[in-house]
């Protein structure tokens, strides 16, 4: 299986971004995700790859939208992570990312590819079969630690966290808040396609800007069909984004009101 693996990767094509997007990869990587910030939301997450490409595509466990915690408040879950995708051209040093700021609105995100300082440790362990490498690094102001196999030769890994010398096949930064662990590895017939031609590209940054200022677009919408001796207020909101260093970000609209 881990030979087949590694043929099929070494005979992969190449393709232009110029066009759509098509991986031709003869298996796929099935990774549970965790994510453990307001709520705990678990996710089925597919990886697929070939030489210079990977995809990585977001499907939701169960509906946890909204829940009610221990003083029987509700609370709404912020991260709408299925149907979203991540898209690396290691080629074109580009990470392309489908990500919703609502369910009814998303954008295309996009950012250069990220260079992690992995720091190599000679700890091992086996996981899910594989002997495994154990590596620390830093992405998104978040402390990660990663178990990785030379086995399977790619330096690709869940979500964005690429750069070893072999698949990541667990990893968990510190806060364990987030959770990426291989379940199975399955084959595929298919071709992985997106479209991204001609899409409109925002950054990273406009992105997290436009998650930042959506409550208060809303509160702001909300208010004008409310009666004139209606007061409509967001008491609260905390963020514990994917990557924190984008929590600082201040509201760019509505900064004027009370």
């Amino acid at each position: 299986m881990k030979n087949k693996i590694l043929i099929i990767f070494i005979l992969s094509s190449l393709f232009s971004i110029s066009q759509n997007v098509s991986i031709k990869s003869k298996y796929d990587f099935i990774y549970y995700c965790k994510i453990n910030t307001h709520i705990i939301e678990e996710y089925d997450c597919t990886l697929s790859f070939d030489n210079i490409n990977s995809l990585f595509l977001w499907n939701k466990i169960g509906n946890s939208d909204l829940q009610i915690n221990e003083e029987g408040h509700y609370t709404k879950a912020e991260h709408l992570k299925s149907g979203e995708f991540n898209y690396c051209n290691q080629s074109k040093n580009l990470i392309v990312s489908k990500s919703f700021v609502s369910k009814k609105e998303y954008h295309y995100v996009s950012q250069d590819s990220i260079e992690i300082k992995w720091n190599i440790t000679n700890e091992q362990k086996r996981i899910s079969g594989y002997n495994c490498f154990k590596a620390t690094g830093v992405y998104g102001d978040r402390n990660y630690i990663a178990w990785y196999t030379p086995e399977i030769p790619t330096n690709f890994g869940p979500w964005k966290l690429h750069g070893l010398n072999g698949l990541i096949i667990s990893v968990e930064d510190e806060s364990k808040e987030i959770l990426f662990t291989l379940k199975r590895v399955v084959k595929n017939n298919e071709e992985k396609e997106i479209d991204i031609l001609d899409k409109k590209l925002v950054s990273l940054k406009k992105y997290y800007q436009r998650v930042v200022d959506y409550p208060f677009e809303t509160l702001s919408m909300m208010q004008s069909k409310a009666s004139k001796n209606s007061k409509i207020k967001i008491a609260k909101i905390r963020y514990n984004f994917l990557e924190k260093q984008f929590e600082t970000l201040g509201r760019e609209e509505f900064k004027n009101e009370d």
